[in-house]
């Protein structure tokens, strides 16, 4: 009978491995040792929330938007680097698209800081959304220097 084992390695993937009843403890141990002294010998890779990873659309953005999205917010995954993984959730509501009532928020809930929220009424799809992704950083970059100053510039 094999039973299923979960456990995380140092890369935040999550590895399965199958063990037979009928083996040994003794070669249970060899085959831990043997997975623990490779893993020893590989580099750790640290990941760091992106916008990729993090965001959640509300609205009516298509795919191809939402990629193209994610390349022009690079400077806010730059920004979002000093957070562990995990603790960065990013919120993307757009209401009335293409209507002047237009209206794009943006908001960013980080670790235990209060939610953090940008905005923009520009009827401009594209300016609005580089509005608000300028917005996140400055807002970013304010919490985080109130909340930590050793990070101050």
């Amino acid at each position: 009978m094999a039973l299923l084992e979960w456990s995380c390695s140092r890369f935040d993937e999550v590895m399965v491995t199958s063990h037979n009843s009928d083996r040994s403890d003794s070669d249970r141990l060899d085959q831990d040792q043997n997975l623990d002294q490779q893993t020893a010998d590989q580099p750790v890779v640290h990941r760091h929330p992106t916008v990729e990873d993090c965001l959640t659309v509300h609205g009516d953005l298509s795919g191809h938007e939402i990629e193209t999205l994610v390349d022009h917010w690079a400077k806010l995954d730059g920004r979002l680097r000093s957070f562990d993984p995990g603790t960065v959730l990013l919120d993307l509501y757009l209401k009335d698209r293409e209507r002047p009532s237009q209206h794009l928020t943006l908001e960013a809930t980080i670790d235990r800081w209060p939610v953090l929220i940008a905005t923009s009424s520009d009827q401009d799809l594209a300016h609005a959304l580089n509005v608000v992704r300028d917005e996140m950083i400055r807002l970013i970059t304010d919490a985080r220097d109130r909340h930590h100053p050793r990070h101050r510039r």
